[in-house]
Formats: C-alpha cells, sequence, structure tokens
C-alpha cells in the first residue's frame, strides 16, 4: 500500500506497482550490450514517469470518495468543501476491454449507484493504445437508467494517445457533459464506452479497468514480452454538489384558465401560478399576492386558499390585509414544475365586470429556501407576474339539446334491453352546473308499458334507474349534486346524457305491443317550474334550464320479431339466353319468434337487350333453401313497353307469395306468405327467361326498400300504401291467430339490412 500527500489530501492508493528485474551485466558479452540495455530501460522508466505524473495530476484535481467495491478513499471530505465531488464507479477486477476491435470486444458497460442528488458533469476513465497502434476513432460515452434503456445524456471524445513501441502508455481521459443530468440518490445508472462500427484489429482502445494482479490481462508489455509494470486503473464520474448552486424557484402564470366568475361563487378559482424548484426541493414560508385591478370593497373576495392542482390545502384561508394578500403556511414543492392554484370566496354583492386578477414580484413577494441545505432562495423573474384577469357575472344558465350523436329510428325485437334511445346534449355558461331535477317525455301513442325500465348514463356510468310510470307522458328524475350519480354541466362545454331502455316481451301475458314507437324527448314546453333545475357549483344558485322547447327525436320501434336481409352473390354472371338467375338474396329470422313474407319489388336495368324473352318472360322468385316457388311477376304483361318504370328508366317487377308451391296453412284465400322460422335462413332467387344477341347486353338486378316509417296494419292496407317489402312477426299469434287480415303485417322501411335505396346491386352481363 501507498500514500501520497496531495493538495492538503491523504489518498490513500490500494494496488499494486510492479517492476519486473532489469537485465543482468553478466548475462551480457561486452560492454555494448550492457549500454543499449540500460539505454532502453531509461527510456522505460521515463514514459512510466510521465504517465504517472499525469495520473496522480488527475488524482488531485478533486476529492474522491469510495462507492461499493471502489478503490480509492477520502480522507476527511465534505460536501461543502468543493462544488464537485468524484466517486469512483469501478471495482477491483483486472480487465482490458478492446474497444473498436474487431474482436471480441466492441463496447463495455459499467453500473453504479448514485451516492447523493446531483447533476452529472464528468466521467473519467483510461485507455491505452495497443503497441504500434493508433487509433483515431472517437469514443462515445452514454449514461442510462436501464442496461438497454435509451441514453440520457451522451458525449464522444478522441482521446491524445502517446504511441510507443515499448509499452502501452495509459492516458486519464475526461469527458465533460454539456447537458448535465439529475442523479438521484440510491438509483443505479450504466455509462457506456463504444466505437462505431467499422473494427479494427490493429488501431483500437485498450479500456483499462483495476488492475490488481500483474498476472491477468491488462498488464504492460516490453516490446519484447517482458512484463514490466502494472497500474490500479480506477473510473469515476464527479457530480456537481447542489450546495454551491443552492435551489431555483422561478414563478409564471398559469393560461387557460376561465375568464369568468360567478357573483356569489363559494371556493372558487381565481388565479394559478406555475412554479418551477430547481437543484432541491423548495420550502416555502410566505408569498404575498396584490390584486391586479383595485377592488370595490375588502371583502369582495375572502377565504383565499392556496390549492396544489390534485385539490390538497397547502395554505390559508387568508384574506386581503391592507390591499395585500399573505400567505403565510410553510408547504414544500418538490423539483420540477408544479402549479398552484389561488381559490377564495366571490361577495354575491360585487358588480358584475368587476375585474378579479393578482400580481406578485417572486424575487420580493416569495419566501423560500433549499430543503436539504436550508440555504435562502431568490425566486425570479424580478418584476411582477400577473395572473389571468377574470370578469364577475350574475347570470349563468344551462340548456338542452339532441345531440349530434342521437341515434336514428331503430327497429329491434320485444324483450331487448339497455336499447338506446336518444342522447341530450346539456350546455352551460358562467359556471359549472350540477344538474338536479329533469323531466322527460314520451310521445304518443306510447305508455309506460311500453318501458320495461329506463336508464340515464353519462359516459359508460349509469346515473339513475327506474320503472317508469310516464303518467301523462311525463316521468321526472332527481339527480345528485356530487358523487357517481352527480351530472355536472362543465361551464363553456358540453356534456351528454344517453337515454336507454328495456323493451317488454309481447304476448299474451305480457305488455309490449308489436310496431310501437317509443320516443322519449327532454321536456322543455309546457313543464312546470322547477321540473328542470341545476345548481351552479360556484354560485350554489339554482337555475332553471333555458330550453323552452322540446327536443325531437327519432326513438325506436319493437317488433315480436324482425327479418334481416342480405345480398347474395350470383353463383354465375355471364348472361347468356335461357333461364337465369338475376338476383339471390337471404332472409334471417330473429331467435324470437317467426317472420312471415307476403311482397317484394325488384328494379331491373337493361341494357342492349330489347325483351326478357318472348311472352311472357316467366319470371319467378325460388326459396331455393327448401326448392319452392315462392311467387311470379305480377306484371300484366312483359313486353318492356308495357312494363311500369321507375324514375332512373329502370323497370320494376313486383312479386306477391302464391299458392303454387306454398301450403295452404299460408294462405288466406290466393294471399299467402312464406315463412322464415325463428334463428333460421332462407335463400331466394328470382330467376327469369332472357333472350340475349351475345355481345354488349347487361341486366342488372336490386332488392328495394320502402323510405316511410308507417303503422302496422292488415297486408292489403301496408300494400296500398306504397310498400316494396311486406313482411309480418306474426304477433297477432299473441292474442288470435294470424291470417293476411290481422294487423301485424309491416313494409320494409327500417328492416335490418335493407335500406330504403334497396339491398346493393347483381349484374349478368356479357
Amino acid at each position: 500500500m501507498k500514500k501520497f500527500m496531495m493538495a492538503g489530501l491523504s489518498v490513500i492508493m490500494t494496488g499494486t506497482f510492479v517492476f519486473a528485474p532489469f537485465v543482468s551485466m553478466a548475462q551480457t558479452d561486452n560492454m555494448a550490450n550492457v549500454l543499449a540495455g540500460l539505454t532502453q530501460q531509461i527510456r522505460v522508466l521515463q514514459e512510466i514517469v510521465s504517465s504517472l505524473q499525469a495520473r496522480f495530476a488527475a488524482l488531485g484535481r478533486s476529492s474522491m470518495a469510495q462507492v461499493g467495491a471502489g478503490v480509492i478513499g477520502v480522507a476527511e471530505s465534505h460536501a461543502t468543501s468543493s462544488p464537485d465531488t468524484t466517486f469512483v464507479i469501478n471495482d477491483t477486477t483486472t480487465s482490458t476491454f478492446r474497444l473498436g476491435a474487431a474482436n471480441p470486444s466492441r463496447f463495455y458497460t459499467q453500473s453504479f449507484k448514485a451516492p447523493m442528488d446531483g447533476k452529472l458533469k464528468q466521467a473519467r476513465f483510461f485507455v491505452a493504445a495497443p503497441q504500434n497502434g493508433n487509433p483515431t476513432k472517437p469514443i462515445t460515452v452514454s449514461v442510462h437508467t436501464t442496461l438497454t434503456g435509451s441514453a440520457i445524456t451522451t458525449e464522444t471524445i478522441i482521446p491524445a494517445l502517446p504511441v510507443s513501441k515499448l509499452m502501452d502508455i495509459p492516458t486519464d481521459v475526461v469527458v465533460n457533459f454539456a447537458n448535465p443530468v439529475t442523479l438521484q440518490k440510491d438509483s443505479t445508472y450504466y455509462v457506456r464506452f463504444s466505437v462505431a462500427a467499422p473494427y479494427d484489429s490493429k488501431h483500437y482502445y485498450r479500456l483499462l479497468v483495476g488492475s490488481r494482479d500483474p498476472y491477468k490481462d491488462g498488464t504492460f508489455y516490453y516490446a519484447n514480452g517482458q512484463k514490466l509494470a502494472v497500474y490500479d486503473m480506477i473510473m469515476s464520474v464527479v457530480i456537481g454538489s447542489s450546495v454551491v448552486t443552492g435551489g431555483e424557484l422561478k414563478i409564471s402564470p398559469v393560461q387557460g384558465l376561465d375568464k369568468t366568475v360567478v357573483a356569489g361563487s363559494r371556493n372558487v378559482l381565481l388565479a394559478g401560478f406555475g412554479v418551477t424548484v430547481g437543484n432541491e426541493p423548495a420550502v416555502i414560508s410566505k408569498i404575498s399576492l396584490i390584486p391586479s385591478v383595485p377592488l370595490p370593497s375588502p371583502s369582495t373576495v375572502t377565504n383565499l386558499s392556496l390549492y396544489k392542482t390534485s385539490g390538497e390545502l397547502i395554505a390559508g384561508p387568508f384574506d386581503i390585509q391592507n390591499g395585500i394578500l399573505s400567505f403565510t403556511d410553510q408547504f414544500k414543492l418538490p423539483i420540477g414544475t408544479s402549479t398552484i392554484l389561488v381559490k377564495g370566496d366571490v361577495s354575491a354583492g360585487t358588480p358584475s365586470g368587476t375585474i378579479l386578477g393578482f400580481g406578485t414580484n417572486p424575487s420580493t413577494d416569495w419566501h423560500a429556501k433549499g430543503e436539504i441545505y436550508g440555504v435562502s432562495i431568490i425566486a425570479s423573474p424580478n418584476g411582477i407576474v400577473s395572473s389571468v384577469p377574470m370578469t364577475v357575472v350574475h347570470t349563468g344558465g344551462w340548456a338542452v339539446s339532441l345531440a349530434p350523436s342521437a341515434p336514428p329510428e331503430k327497429w329491434v325485437v320485444a324483450g331487448s334491453v339497455n336499447v338506446p334511445v336518444n342522447v341530450l346534449r346539456f350546455t352551460a355558461t358562467a359556471e359549472d352546473f350540477a344538474l338536479t331535477d329533469m323531466r322527460l317525455q314520451l310521445k304518443g301513442p306510447a305508455t309506460g308499458a311500453d318501458i320495461a325500465k329506463i336508464s340515464l348514463w353519462n359516459g359508460a356510468t349509469k346515473i339513475a334507474e327506474k320503472v317508469p310510470s310516464f303518467v301523462n307522458g311525463v316521468e321526472d328524475f332527481t339527480f345528485q349534486i356530487s358523487g357517481v350519480n352527480s351530472f355536472i354541466i362543465p361551464k363553456d362545454s358540453f356534456k351528454e346524457m344517453t337515454i336507454r331502455i328495456d323493451v317488454p316481451g309481447i304476448d299474451a301475458t305480457l305488455s309490449g305491443t308489436a310496431g310501437r314507437a317509443v320516443i322519449i324527448d327532454f321536456d322543455g314546453n309546457g313543464t312546470p317550474l322547477g321540473k328542470n333545475k341545476a345548481v351552479g357549483l360556484s354560485s350554489a344558485n339554482a337555475t332553471h334550464s333555458s330550453t323552452l322547447a322540446d327536443t325531437s327525436s327519432s326513438g325506436i320501434r319493437y317488433f315480436r320479431s324482425l327479418p334481416t336481409v342480405e345480398r347474395v352473390a350470383l353463383p354465375v354472371t355471364a348472361l347468356t339466353s335461357g333461364n337465369q338467375v338475376l338476383y339471390k338474396f337471404k332472409v334471417t329470422a330473429n331467435p324470437a319468434y317467426d317472420v312471415a313474407l307476403h311482397k317484394f319489388t325488384f328494379s331491373v336495368a337493361t341494357t342492349g337487350i330489347t325483351r326478357m324473352s318472348a311472352y311472357p318472360a316467366n319470371i319467378t322468385l325460388w326459396n331455393t333453401t327448401e326448392n319452392r316457388r315462392v311467387g311470379a311477376s305480377g306484371q300484366v304483361s312483359d313486353d318492356i313497353a308495357k312494363a311500369t318504370y321507375g324514375s332512373a328508366g329502370e323497370y320494376i317487377r313486383t312479386i306477391y307469395a302464391d299458392s303454387t308451391d306454398l301450403p295452404s296453412g299460408q294462405c288466406t284465400g290466393a294471399a299467402c306468405w312464406d315463412i322464415v322460422p325463428a334463428g333460421s335462413v332462407r335463400t331466394y332467387e328470382l330467376r327469369a327467361n332472357i333472350t340475349t344477341d351475345g355481345s354488349g347486353d347487361s341486366v342488372s338486378t336490386k332488392l328495394l326498400g320502402d323510405w316511410n316509417s308507417i303503422s302496422m296494419g292488415k297486408a292489403s292496407i301496408v300494400d296500398v300504401l306504397g310498400s316494396q317489402f311486406i313482411w309480418s312477426d306474426f304477433s297477432a299469434n299473441a292474442t288470435t291467430t294470424h291470417s293476411i287480415n290481422t294487423a301485424d303485417w309491416m313494409n320494409g322501411y327500417k328492416v335490418p339490412g335493407l335500406l330504403s335505396t334497396g339491398l346493393d346491386s347483381s349484374t349478368l352481363s356479357n
């Protein structure tokens, strides 16, 4: 063990300095050989001395402290005696890493645990050029918080290395980080040393890591291979202490706050300041604020307090005294940027238009010190920082409208639950409002029997639920001002409420009515005073809605069952003469009950064809699932010149289910219906005889839907209203026997899958 005294520091160095014996004179044949040997050893000693001087000079630049398995200790060092403290980060294992070599090492990572909070300013390490090597590529030194994570700071350096043919000469490399990063005490960090490709088997760097054993890699050799000396090389980092620079405190106004406040508001937000703390946590003992504009009276704003954005009270309440608002409760802010909010009560008698705001000079009005070292902090800037001014108003309000997301009319099956029927949009001005009372209106002929349950939703949160009565067509709801069952309307923004219902079943013992439209809206007009009310959360004033008209939504319509219609691709699309499949589709019955199909209407557009065939065209509709004909075209003549045409020049083909193949139980006289059993699928094909000359002809066909909403009725009544698709849900069977004359037939207006413009077209062409 060697002990050196340098610059008033007692530095204890552990490690080994081993010198191989010089060449013996007895082994030489003449004096010339002896002199040559002595000359060579003098040159070696000169290089060793030069290297050690550089090493000792580096060690003397700063104090050293032991970390983990580090090998250098310091006697009587103190954190406040030097702005920088150096910490050893490598252990005593002897190693040489070949940075940039073709084989085997290309980068090296050393971990260390930060012994204190501070700024990482510098890294130090030793490298050497191999004998006759001259590396010139930069070494990248990067710092990471995880072994494989991204760098938090990076520097590069090209060391100036002496080149020797006799030995490897270690050089102390110092890397200063242009962007020092903050280290947290007891956290682990990783320093990585690397050289970018391409790699070189001769001109690389030897990165030296703590040599203790002269017989391991990392020793340095003479040109003749004789071991000469082993150095104890250490890696270290320099951490800047926060004591020297002191804490930092910077104040700025918070932008984007409300611009108005309602007179009479309690504990309302009046101002906000951003506080940036640097180097060490800050302890705030006093903050003084002055109203930016003289107040009408000292009692205009009272009970003023400071809060964190989390809602934690950190100072107050205090009142303005002699024109100055002083907070003298002590609180702490962490390193980083925090927001503190000023809240207070605004007198109900404050004149409308009064400006509320606060200013402060951080350098004189903020009293703070560092939490760790207790040194006073002078806040910045040295000048007035003013909060965003707010204007006092005396009226706030709220309104209701139909939300853009309100659903269009939808047909659903009886027994469905949580069906959305409406979405209401609520807006507020001047302050946030908590809805306390609301009345909804059920439009006739629906009654409370058409709604098994109603629920109100704020997004995914259910805020109310009941089995409604809708006496006289209205239902009232009440809400809490806070909590999960509250509905808060944000100031100068909006909140949407979704209305959902459970639909009753349809049967002899159930209350549902097939085909009934259920439309529920906000009841604005004709509502007795007090039925639509909200409380201002700042003013605590109860305010009625300014909306004096009902909303107008589309609602839902429910049935015992529903068909779903879907186009099916044609098996063959080539147009040839003969009997062809013009169109193919399928109908699926809801599992709730069977579905009856009575009327189908098709649009047929042609090019290049003068007639479908010789008279008649023999257009028929087939149920291919059960391989039977459903019906034939209802045209008097299949001559195109005498056909019924649509608005685009296409001709229209109507087919009614007939008794040709359908059993008698599916007919009332000559009027029949095809049945799709509950949960089943039936596939249909429209077929016709076609004559074509084989070139440039096409036939484009589609199944048509309906564009208007009607009431359920007899098939003949539904037909005379111009319906193009007629079906039944067999709801009459709940109380009587279904027939073509029972009032349970409907058109295709909102049949799932069937648009008012019809299904997509299918085309045959040649």
